[in-house]
């Protein structure tokens, strides 16, 4: 259970991520749009991919 409340916190926050994304490229560099949406897709599939693995990945608890 613990995994799928870290995986709908890490979903849930892709719209905002996505928004925030396309304003920092399209708004604080200035891209134009045509620009701009590709990168922050490129940039959304990292962030989803990191997160997945948090919210997915069993935790390791052995010590080294």
């Amino acid at each position: 259970m613990q995994r799928f409340l870290r995986y709908a916190i890490a979903m849930s926050a892709n719209i905002p991520l996505a928004f925030i994304a396309i304003w920092i490229w399209h708004d604080l560099f200035g891209l134009a749009m045509v620009w701009a949406s590709p990168i922050a897709t490129i940039c959304m599939i990292a962030i989803n991919y990191v997160l997945s693995r948090w919210a997915i990945r069993p935790h390791s608890t052995r010590i080294i």
